[in-house]
């Protein structure tokens, strides 16, 4: 037990720090913003779903409410895939998800939370978006190219003038010999059909016939792909390997007014009170992202190591509570257990190797398997960096991306949050340790 005081002794004095720091983050944006946001008591987590609409949220609010229940705590409401079952793969961020039911049955939830007093913390994606054809505007790249006045919404590298799509279950030549891919017209407009898949056919190509089907293709903004390429060539930021979810350039002022007006009307009515920003960590500049959201509350999903704390400059109340769920569960823990499983391990796996070990040759397994486009994009940069450098200059490709690899895995942290020119020192002191 005196082992198991001491894990607990660890996780209280986690939780003095973390609400000395919760109190003097929640002091500051208030005296930053001057005014005070609804800060909630408890939460309920609703997964919406075409199985669980806004009518059925409304029929259990007076239950939540006898609950002690001060905020739902919703999963995202926009509109999302057909048939999504949790959201984050979002197609129109300016209309609410039909399948959740009308806008005339959001507000009818609204008034009844109202009505009681409770508010409602919506979660939403600024990350990505779905990379399918219920997304009008990725269609519209797809069909236009650069030429699409949303081709800057999306983080595509266009270095190779076409979008890589990764959707082929086998290699082209074989998909193409096997007739898979087929020119239809449907609504009086020439799409390339590939089972599920519809893709625009880019104007001008339209007339050939389908027994050209592959000189159409080689005429169009997107080169078709096996999706064992994805890993190697794939020329869009995802979310993490999901090729299917892609990045969208959120720090530009008009994508993020494009992605985020409807969220914000529902503030201003007062139908949202709070927001839960999903993969805050994926944002080029988040600190950006967070000063230029309304005043209310507002908690971040991020991924902190050990006893790393957010910045204190980020307009956030908290994050989601992964590093507070981390040192809860480690109370369940016994240490003289656990050292006794990993000696049973050690002596029946023949190695002796530490968990930092085993985590940094994962960390590098990953970016070889699964990250292996974006490792190469990034090493191309840095090769043009080198060539500045007369002590880096001579190195080749293969070494560059070595050590690009090793430091990577070295970082202490998730990530860092360097903005252009400026180094924070705890950024710095990361770096430094590696």
């Amino acid at each position: 037990m005196r082992k198991f005081r001491i894990a607990n002794g660890e996780l209280r004095n986690w939780g003095q720090e973390q609400h000395r720091g919760l109190g003097k983050r929640i002091r500051l944006l208030s005296q930053e913003r001057n005014s005070c946001v609804r800060i909630p008591i408890s939460t309920y987590r609703l997964q919406f779903n075409r199985d669980f609409r806004f009518e059925e949220a409304r029929r259990i609010v007076d239950y939540l409410y006898e609950l002690g229940i001060s905020d739902i705590y919703a999963s995202p409401l926009l509109k999302a895939r057909p048939g999504s079952t949790h959201g984050y793969d979002v197609t129109d961020p300016t209309h609410l998800n039909p399948e959740l039911g009308t806008a005339e049955e959001f507000d009818e939830l609204s008034r009844a939370l109202q009505a009681r007093g409770m508010g409602l913390i919506l979660d939403i994606v600024p990350n990505h978006m779905a990379a399918s054809l219920d997304n009008t505007w990725w269609f519209d790249v797809l069909e236009k190219g650069q030429d699409s006045p949303y081709a800057v919404f999306f983080d595509v590298n266009w270095e190779s003038k076409k979008v890589l799509l990764p959707i082929l279950a086998r290699p082209y030549g074989e998909a193409l010999e096997n007739h898979e891919l087929v020119l239809r017209v449907e609504n009086g407009r020439t799409v390339l059909q590939y089972y599920e898949h519809k893709l625009p056919v880019a104007a001008g190509a339209e007339n050939l016939s389908s027994a050209a089907v592959d000189q159409v293709l080689s005429r169009q903004h997107y080169r078709l792909a096996f999706w064992r390429k994805a890993s190697d060539a794939i020329n869009y930021r995802r979310f993490f390997d999901v090729s299917d979810l892609i990045g969208l350039r959120i720090e530009r002022e008009d994508v993020f007014q494009a992605t985020h007006a409807y969220v914000f009307k529902l503030i201003a009515d007062g139908k949202v009170t709070g927001l839960r920003i999903d993969h805050i960590d994926g944002l080029r500049d988040p600190k950006g992202y967070l000063d230029r959201l309304p005043t209310v509350y507002v908690v971040v999903e991020s991924i902190l190591a050990g006893n790393e704390l957010l910045p204190f400059d980020w307009y956030t109340h908290g994050t989601t509570g992964y590093d507070f769920l981390n040192f809860v569960n480690g109370a369940f823990i016994d240490p003289e257990g656990f050292h006794r499983l990993e000696k049973i391990y050690s002596e029946f796996t023949g190695s002796n190797r530490t968990f930092t070990e085993v985590f940094r040759e994962r960390k590098c397994q990953v970016m070889k398997e699964l990250f292996a486009g974006e490792v190469n994009a990034l090493v191309r940069r840095l090769a043009e960096l080198a060539e500045e450098d007369r002590h880096a200059r001579d190195l080749r490709t293969e070494e560059l991306k070595d050590a690009f690899i090793a430091v990577t895995a070295r970082l202490p942290v998730y990530r860092t949050y360097i903005r252009d020119p400026r180094i924070s020192e705890a950024d710095r002191a990361c770096i430094e340790d590696v």
